[in-house]
């Protein structure tokens, strides 16, 4: 069983035809559209033949207001129990 991200993929890779084989090559040498692929791409690529899995996006952000507490701050707290 692979252990790694890249002993995954050099496995899955010995499945593909060698059809595709010869695909990836090509994307890799920077045949496949007359110059080299950035490594942008080229993940996209892999997510898109499904050897990697996709990254969540950002999370999404909401409104954010801070909690307003009564008494001394927090930080004055913790300096006074140290001492």
């Amino acid at each position: 069983m692979p252990s790694t991200a890249f002993d995954k993929l050099v496995h899955d890779m010995r499945l593909l035809t060698p059809q595709e084989r010869e695909r990836i090559r090509e994307v890799l040498d920077g045949k496949a559209n007359g110059e080299a692929m950035s490594e942008d791409d080229f993940e996209r690529l892999l997510v898109d033949v499904g050897f990697l899995a996709p990254l969540p996006g950002p999370a999404v952000s909401t409104a954010w207001e801070p909690v307003v507490v009564e008494g001394e701050r927090v930080s004055d707290t913790i300096i006074r129990e140290r001492r």
